[in-house]
């Protein structure tokens, strides 16, 4: 009822937000394997790859964003394996930017 509540009044429930911060420290922990994807994200917390991406609206950053500034910031030498794993990483992959998916 409560989460009800929360979602009528635009808010967010408190178990997304805890779930939202729970996938932002995965990214910062696993932000180095250059094979990470949205997909094993979602994996990470048996949740699909949409849902995932629903955590994220009303965020300044979907999930896709915030892996790539992560990598980022963490990136200094020009060629870094991590900038080269966001190229590769389609940005029509997030349902959140193409909700056929």
């Amino acid at each position: 009822m409560a989460s009800a509540l929360t979602l009528a009044a635009g808010g967010v429930p408190r178990s997304e937000v805890l779930t939202r911060q729970r996938v932002q420290a995965f990214l910062r922990t696993h932000h180095g394997d250059p094979a990470l994807t949205v997909e094993d994200v979602a994996q990470a917390f048996l949740i699909s790859k949409r849902m995932l991406c629903r955590l994220f609206d009303g965020a300044p950053d979907g999930v896709l964003s915030l892996l790539r500034r992560i990598r980022a910031e963490r990136c200094t030498t020009p060629g870094c394996p991590l900038l080269d794993a966001c190229a590769r990483e389609p940005e029509l992959s997030s349902p959140r930017i193409n909700p056929t998916r």
